[in-house]
Protein backbone atom coordinates (compact mmCIF):
# COMPACT_ATOMS: atom_id res chain seq x y z
CA UNK A 1 0.00 0.00 0.00
CA UNK A 2 0.94 3.42 -0.60
CA UNK A 3 1.28 5.88 1.49
CA UNK A 4 -0.59 9.25 1.93
CA UNK A 5 1.77 12.42 1.19
CA UNK A 6 2.52 13.71 4.51
CA UNK A 7 -0.28 16.66 5.47
CA UNK A 8 2.84 18.44 6.16
CA UNK A 9 4.34 21.14 4.11
CA UNK A 10 7.40 23.35 5.17
CA UNK A 11 7.11 25.80 7.75
CA UNK A 12 9.74 28.96 7.63
CA UNK A 13 10.93 30.29 10.30
CA UNK A 14 10.23 34.32 11.30
CA UNK A 15 13.88 34.72 11.14
CA UNK A 16 17.29 33.80 12.63
CA UNK A 17 16.62 35.56 15.42
CA UNK A 18 14.24 33.57 16.87
CA UNK A 19 17.00 30.99 18.72
CA UNK A 20 14.74 30.97 21.41
CA UNK A 21 12.52 28.32 19.72
CA UNK A 22 14.09 25.19 20.87
CA UNK A 23 12.50 23.62 17.24
CA UNK A 24 11.40 24.38 14.03
CA UNK A 25 8.32 22.31 13.23
CA UNK A 26 8.00 21.06 9.41
CA UNK A 27 4.05 21.06 9.96
CA UNK A 28 1.74 23.78 9.52
CA UNK A 29 -2.05 23.93 9.37
CA UNK A 30 -3.75 24.04 5.83
CA UNK A 31 -4.99 27.44 4.51
CA UNK A 32 -7.51 25.98 2.43
CA UNK A 33 -10.96 27.11 3.00
CA UNK A 34 -12.51 23.70 2.89
CA UNK A 35 -16.70 23.95 1.20
CA UNK A 36 -18.79 22.51 3.59
CA UNK A 37 -21.45 20.70 2.28
CA UNK A 38 -25.49 22.22 2.22
CA UNK A 39 -27.16 20.85 4.85
CA UNK A 40 -30.59 19.22 4.19
CA UNK A 41 -33.36 18.47 6.50
CA UNK A 42 -36.45 16.02 5.82
CA UNK A 43 -39.55 14.80 8.19
CA UNK A 44 -42.40 13.04 7.40
CA UNK A 45 -46.24 13.96 8.81
CA UNK A 46 -48.94 12.17 7.88
CA UNK A 47 -52.74 13.91 7.77
CA UNK A 48 -55.03 12.69 10.87
CA UNK A 49 -59.08 12.14 11.06
CA UNK A 50 -59.60 15.49 11.43
CA UNK A 51 -57.28 16.97 8.53
CA UNK A 52 -53.99 18.26 10.39
CA UNK A 53 -50.73 16.99 9.87
CA UNK A 54 -49.02 15.30 12.40
CA UNK A 55 -45.30 13.87 12.55
CA UNK A 56 -44.94 10.19 11.67
CA UNK A 57 -43.31 8.38 14.07
CA UNK A 58 -39.54 8.25 13.12
CA UNK A 59 -37.42 4.59 13.76
CA UNK A 60 -35.07 4.54 10.86
CA UNK A 61 -31.99 2.35 10.39
CA UNK A 62 -29.14 4.44 10.08
CA UNK A 63 -27.99 5.26 6.03
CA UNK A 64 -23.84 5.99 6.96
CA UNK A 65 -23.40 1.91 8.86
CA UNK A 66 -26.44 0.27 7.81
CA UNK A 67 -27.26 -0.51 11.47
CA UNK A 68 -24.04 -1.95 11.95
CA UNK A 69 -23.01 0.84 14.65
CA UNK A 70 -19.51 0.60 13.59
CA UNK A 71 -17.45 1.67 10.57
CA UNK A 72 -13.83 1.96 9.61
CA UNK A 73 -12.08 5.05 11.60
CA UNK A 74 -12.53 8.00 9.50
CA UNK A 75 -9.71 10.05 10.99
CA UNK A 76 -7.20 6.48 10.14
CA UNK A 77 -8.87 6.22 6.73
CA UNK A 78 -6.02 6.30 4.33
CA UNK A 79 -3.17 6.40 6.70
CA UNK A 80 -0.66 3.55 6.86
CA UNK A 81 0.32 5.02 10.04
CA UNK A 82 -1.69 7.56 12.27
CA UNK A 83 0.65 8.16 15.65
CA UNK A 84 -2.47 8.61 17.81
CA UNK A 85 -6.37 8.52 17.19
CA UNK A 86 -8.74 10.36 19.33
CA UNK A 87 -11.28 8.08 17.73
CA UNK A 88 -10.56 4.37 17.27
CA UNK A 89 -7.10 4.30 20.31
CA UNK A 90 -5.52 2.69 16.85
CA UNK A 91 -8.29 -0.13 16.49
CA UNK A 92 -9.37 1.61 13.04
CA UNK A 93 -12.83 1.16 13.72
CA UNK A 94 -15.04 3.35 15.62
CA UNK A 95 -18.95 4.34 16.40
CA UNK A 96 -20.15 5.28 13.39
CA UNK A 97 -20.27 9.38 13.58
CA UNK A 98 -23.69 9.69 11.34
CA UNK A 99 -25.56 7.86 14.52
CA UNK A 100 -22.76 7.62 17.05
CA UNK A 101 -22.93 3.68 17.53
CA UNK A 102 -26.71 3.23 17.79
CA UNK A 103 -27.50 1.71 14.61
CA UNK A 104 -30.31 4.37 14.45
CA UNK A 105 -30.93 7.90 12.09
CA UNK A 106 -31.15 10.57 13.85
CA UNK A 107 -34.67 12.44 14.54
CA UNK A 108 -34.19 15.84 13.18
CA UNK A 109 -36.99 16.86 15.39
CA UNK A 110 -34.52 15.86 18.00
CA UNK A 111 -30.91 16.16 17.46
CA UNK A 112 -28.29 16.42 14.57
CA UNK A 113 -24.91 15.50 14.04
CA UNK A 114 -22.36 18.19 15.90
CA UNK A 115 -21.26 20.29 12.76
CA UNK A 116 -18.36 20.98 15.13
CA UNK A 117 -16.56 17.26 15.36
CA UNK A 118 -18.84 15.15 12.63
CA UNK A 119 -20.07 13.20 14.82
CA UNK A 120 -16.43 12.51 16.37
CA UNK A 121 -17.21 13.75 19.80
CA UNK A 122 -13.09 15.55 19.21
CA UNK A 123 -12.07 18.44 17.25
CA UNK A 124 -8.68 18.02 15.65
CA UNK A 125 -5.34 19.99 17.21
CA UNK A 126 -4.73 22.82 14.09
CA UNK A 127 -0.71 23.29 15.25
CA UNK A 128 -0.03 19.09 15.02
CA UNK A 129 -2.80 17.88 12.40
CA UNK A 130 -4.02 15.98 15.17
CA UNK A 131 -0.53 13.82 14.74
CA UNK A 132 0.19 14.61 18.98
CA UNK A 133 3.78 15.59 17.08
CA UNK A 134 5.40 16.99 14.66
CA UNK A 135 8.44 16.62 12.44
CA UNK A 136 11.25 19.13 13.29
CA UNK A 137 12.67 20.59 10.07
CA UNK A 138 16.44 19.84 9.17
CA UNK A 139 16.12 16.94 12.34
CA UNK A 140 15.90 13.88 10.48
CA UNK A 141 12.93 11.88 11.60
CA UNK A 142 12.60 13.91 15.01
CA UNK A 143 9.42 14.73 16.34
CA UNK A 144 8.70 17.41 18.67
CA UNK A 145 5.75 16.63 21.10
CA UNK A 146 3.03 18.77 20.19
CA UNK A 147 2.45 21.62 23.05
CA UNK A 148 -0.88 22.65 22.46
CA UNK A 149 -2.73 19.61 22.55
CA UNK A 150 -0.31 17.45 24.97
CA UNK A 151 0.44 15.05 22.45
CA UNK A 152 -3.60 13.54 22.23
CA UNK A 153 -3.87 14.98 18.96
CA UNK A 154 -7.47 16.63 19.54
CA UNK A 155 -9.50 18.42 22.01
CA UNK A 156 -12.81 16.99 23.25
CA UNK A 157 -15.53 18.59 21.34
CA UNK A 158 -17.31 21.40 23.31
CA UNK A 159 -20.14 22.31 21.24
CA UNK A 160 -21.47 18.81 21.76
CA UNK A 161 -20.24 18.00 25.16
CA UNK A 162 -18.14 14.86 24.03
CA UNK A 163 -21.36 13.13 23.04
CA UNK A 164 -21.19 13.80 18.53
CA UNK A 165 -24.44 15.18 18.51
CA UNK A 166 -26.39 18.39 19.39
CA UNK A 167 -30.40 18.51 20.51
CA UNK A 168 -32.54 20.38 17.94
CA UNK A 169 -33.72 24.20 18.74
CA UNK A 170 -35.71 23.90 21.51
CA UNK A 171 -38.89 26.16 23.18
CA UNK A 172 -38.64 25.29 26.96
CA UNK A 173 -39.97 21.67 27.54
CA UNK A 174 -40.87 21.38 24.07
CA UNK A 175 -39.21 20.39 20.66
CA UNK A 176 -39.41 22.40 17.63
CA UNK A 177 -42.05 20.20 16.45
CA UNK A 178 -44.81 20.80 18.75
CA UNK A 179 -44.16 24.25 19.17
CA UNK A 180 -46.29 27.54 18.67
CA UNK A 181 -46.45 28.71 15.81
CA UNK A 182 -45.46 32.45 16.53
CA UNK A 183 -42.42 31.01 18.84
CA UNK A 184 -41.27 29.13 15.74
CA UNK A 185 -41.18 32.18 13.53
CA UNK A 186 -39.54 34.52 15.94
CA UNK A 187 -36.86 31.77 16.44
CA UNK A 188 -36.34 31.30 12.89
CA UNK A 189 -35.96 35.80 12.47
CA UNK A 190 -33.15 35.52 15.08
CA UNK A 191 -31.63 32.61 13.31
CA UNK A 192 -31.90 34.39 10.01
CA UNK A 193 -30.89 37.58 11.42
CA UNK A 194 -27.63 35.58 13.18
CA UNK A 195 -26.82 34.13 9.90
CA UNK A 196 -26.53 37.00 8.07
CA UNK A 197 -24.26 38.69 10.75
CA UNK A 198 -22.15 35.52 10.50
CA UNK A 199 -21.72 34.96 6.71
CA UNK A 200 -20.52 38.94 6.59
CA UNK A 201 -17.65 38.17 9.27
CA UNK A 202 -14.02 38.50 8.40
CA UNK A 203 -11.44 38.36 11.19
CA UNK A 204 -9.26 41.09 11.76
CA UNK A 205 -5.83 39.85 10.31
CA UNK A 206 -2.91 40.07 13.30
CA UNK A 207 -5.06 41.05 15.67
CA UNK A 208 -6.95 37.84 17.68
CA UNK A 209 -8.89 39.46 20.34
CA UNK A 210 -10.31 41.43 17.99
CA UNK A 211 -11.28 38.27 15.60
CA UNK A 212 -12.43 36.72 18.26
CA UNK A 213 -14.62 39.58 19.69
CA UNK A 214 -16.43 40.07 16.30
CA UNK A 215 -16.87 36.45 16.11
CA UNK A 216 -18.48 36.80 19.57
CA UNK A 217 -20.73 39.39 18.26
CA UNK A 218 -22.14 37.67 15.34
CA UNK A 219 -23.11 34.54 17.00
CA UNK A 220 -24.77 35.39 20.40
CA UNK A 221 -27.88 36.32 19.06
CA UNK A 222 -28.46 32.82 18.49
CA UNK A 223 -26.95 31.71 21.05
CA UNK A 224 -30.05 31.58 23.47
CA UNK A 225 -31.55 29.17 20.94
CA UNK A 226 -29.14 27.57 20.39
CA UNK A 227 -26.90 26.81 23.32
CA UNK A 228 -24.17 24.66 21.56
CA UNK A 229 -22.45 28.27 20.08
CA UNK A 230 -21.82 28.83 24.08
CA UNK A 231 -19.49 25.72 23.52
CA UNK A 232 -18.29 26.67 19.87
CA UNK A 233 -16.99 30.02 21.41
CA UNK A 234 -15.19 27.94 24.16
CA UNK A 235 -13.84 25.18 21.64
CA UNK A 236 -12.28 28.13 19.07
CA UNK A 237 -10.87 29.40 22.23
CA UNK A 238 -9.14 26.22 22.92
CA UNK A 239 -8.13 25.76 19.40
CA UNK A 240 -6.32 29.34 19.05
CA UNK A 241 -4.77 28.85 22.82
CA UNK A 242 -3.13 25.81 21.16
CA UNK A 243 -2.13 27.41 18.16
CA UNK A 244 -0.59 30.18 20.25
CA UNK A 245 2.17 27.74 20.66
CA UNK A 246 3.32 28.35 17.04
CA UNK A 247 3.41 32.36 17.57
CA UNK A 248 6.94 32.70 16.33
CA UNK A 249 6.38 30.94 12.88
CA UNK A 250 5.70 32.59 9.90
CA UNK A 251 2.22 31.97 8.53
CA UNK A 252 0.44 32.48 12.16
CA UNK A 253 -1.49 34.75 11.47
CA UNK A 254 -2.68 33.09 8.32
CA UNK A 255 -3.63 30.24 10.48
CA UNK A 256 -5.57 32.29 12.75
CA UNK A 257 -7.83 33.80 10.20
CA UNK A 258 -8.18 30.17 8.60
CA UNK A 259 -9.73 28.95 12.56
CA UNK A 260 -12.12 31.97 12.97
CA UNK A 261 -13.16 30.92 9.41
CA UNK A 262 -13.85 27.20 10.24
CA UNK A 263 -15.61 27.99 12.99
CA UNK A 264 -17.84 30.91 11.45
CA UNK A 265 -18.53 28.24 8.07
CA UNK A 266 -19.18 25.67 10.66
CA UNK A 267 -21.53 27.82 12.64
CA UNK A 268 -23.04 29.24 9.85
CA UNK A 269 -24.03 25.10 8.96
CA UNK A 270 -25.56 24.67 12.27
CA UNK A 271 -27.71 27.51 11.55
CA UNK A 272 -28.68 26.74 7.96
CA UNK A 273 -29.71 23.38 8.97
CA UNK A 274 -32.07 24.88 12.00
CA UNK A 275 -33.27 27.21 9.59
CA UNK A 276 -34.48 24.53 7.41
CA UNK A 277 -35.86 22.11 10.36
CA UNK A 278 -37.88 25.57 11.58
CA UNK A 279 -39.12 26.46 8.36
CA UNK A 280 -40.61 22.29 7.95
CA UNK A 281 -42.62 23.18 11.56
CA UNK A 282 -43.69 26.63 10.72
CA UNK A 283 -45.35 25.14 7.14
CA UNK A 284 -46.79 22.23 9.74
CA UNK A 285 -48.45 24.52 12.39
CA UNK A 286 -49.45 27.69 9.85
CA UNK A 287 -51.64 24.62 7.69
CA UNK A 288 -52.95 23.32 10.93
CA UNK A 289 -53.66 27.06 12.29
CA UNK A 290 -55.61 27.38 8.48
CA UNK A 291 -57.59 24.02 9.23
CA UNK A 292 -59.01 25.10 12.63
CA UNK A 293 -59.59 27.96 11.18
CA UNK A 294 -61.79 26.98 8.51
CA UNK A 295 -63.34 24.44 11.25
CA UNK A 296 -64.56 27.56 13.78
CA UNK A 297 -66.11 29.05 10.60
Amino acid sequence: MTARRSPFPFLIPLALTCAALTAWPAGAPSQVRRKLPEPVVERAFETDEEGLRQWTSFDERCATCRGGKTTECEHCKGYEDMPVCAECDGTRKAPCRACRGSGRALDPLEALVCPYCWGSTWYGCKLCKTRGSYPVKGSGDREQKCGACKTRGAFECTPCKGLGFLPAVRFGSKGPGEAKLAKLVRARETLAETLEGLKAYQPVHERRSKSEKAFTKAVDPAARILPAIKGAKSLLATSLKGLGKGAGYVGYADWLDAEFLEFADRTVFLLRHQTLLLDLCIARAEFNESVGDRAER
